[in-house]
């Protein structure tokens, strides 16, 4: 299912839609100028597998 921000808006083209949702965010509605740029955007999102944030010592 496509976030909220990601649908097709009236205004567009399919191809348009393609090329805008290439350059937004995944997780927020950001957009950026390149396709790069909306990738490195992205990271700050991410968890680093090698962090737990949901750790439970064991007993």
């Amino acid at each position: 299912m496509l976030k909220p921000w990601m649908k097709k808006r009236p205004d567009e083209t399919e191809q348009e839609a393609f090329n805008r949702r290439s350059r937004t965010c995944y997780f927020c509605p950001r957009e950026d100028k390149t396709v790069a740029e909306s990738l490195e955007h992205e990271k700050e999102h991410e968890t680093p597998r090698n962090q737990k944030t949901d750790h439970h010592p064991e007993a």
